[in-house]
């Protein structure tokens, strides 16, 4: 990868139902995992408080706020279409397996399958650039860099290229 180059990450993009554009099957995902992490993260902070405010044990308190916390949750949950989450969870499943497919010739089967769900999961939105470093430290990518002499012929080159059009296969030789 040259200094500015950049890959992207693997977002599927979904008509929105109810929405006049394209939305990530990502935030179907991401919003359950929200709002499970709300849930547990109330349920400790609300045992945590009455621990210390009151005389009673964890096991008499414990259900008391799973009640409180899941009268309060479950209005949302209720609301999740499950087809429509399967659905989505299918997509992005089918988004990891073409990730896998262009990783795996260089990769073991763990790495590749690793390096496709980081690929699809693990950035926020499809304009999140991911540059070499970011690649390498994060994706698990093996990446090279440009040196000068490579970077220098490229520059040469490009300008040769305007107004263009090939058609073919290139191969390092």
């Amino acid at each position: 990868m040259s200094g500015s180059a950049e890959l992207g990450p693997l977002d599927v993009q979904v008509m929105g139902e109810d929405r006049e554009g394209f939305v990530s099957a990502l935030d179907e995902l991401q919003a359950l995992d929200r709002l499970n992490a709300f849930a547990q993260e109330a349920v400790d902070k609300q045992m945590q408080l009455l621990v210390n405010r009151s005389p009673l044990k964890v096991r008499t308190l414990l259900p008391e706020i799973h009640s409180f916390i899941s009268s309060m949750v479950r209005p949302l949950f209720e609301k999740i279409d499950v087809v429509h989450y399967t659905r989505m969870s299918r997509l992005l499943k089918v988004a990891e397996e073409y990730a896998y497919s262009l990783v795996v010739p260089k990769y073991s089967h763990k790495a590749a399958k690793s390096i496709a769900r980081r690929l699809v999961h693990d950035y926020p939105e499809y304009g999140f650039f991911i540059d070499a470093v970011e690649a390498t430290e994060r994706v698990r990518l093996d990446v090279s860099t440009r040196t000068n002499e490579l970077s220098g012929l490229r520059d040469r080159f490009v300008p040769h290229l305007i107004d263009t059009i090939a058609i073919g296969h290139l191969e390092d030789s």
